[in-house]
């Protein structure tokens, strides 16, 4: 069995929907405390997330309404963190399209 060390939660969507699910994020850094957590969100809700103590780092989603190349460097930026695991809690084609080279 391989070691987590490293994993990325995903909720890049709405306000009160990152906020329903910090459980979640906390319950992965319960489980796996020796684990480097980090959030991908919106940079609107980045201040939440940065202020949890269980998230160790954030990086933040452009969205796709700033383009195909914000997309293309977030996709390059996420392949050169080496992630063990990906957790999303809010699935589209676009996030699948930033992870299916991994």
């Amino acid at each position: 069995m391989s070691v987590i060390t490293k994993i990325i939660a995903i909720r890049n969507d709405k306000l009160g929907d990152l906020l329903v699910s910090l459980p979640a994020f906390a319950c992965l850094k319960d489980n796996l405390p020796a684990s480097k957590l980090i959030a991908l969100v919106p940079e609107y809700t980045a201040p939440i997330i940065q202020a949890a103590d269980y998230i160790d780092d954030v990086i933040i989603d452009p969205g796709r309404e700033n383009g195909f190349r914000s997309s293309i460097k977030l996709s390059r930026l996420l392949k050169l963190q080496k992630f063990d695991a990906v957790v999303t809690l809010f699935s589209t084609a676009r996030l699948i399209t930033l992870f299916k080279s991994f």
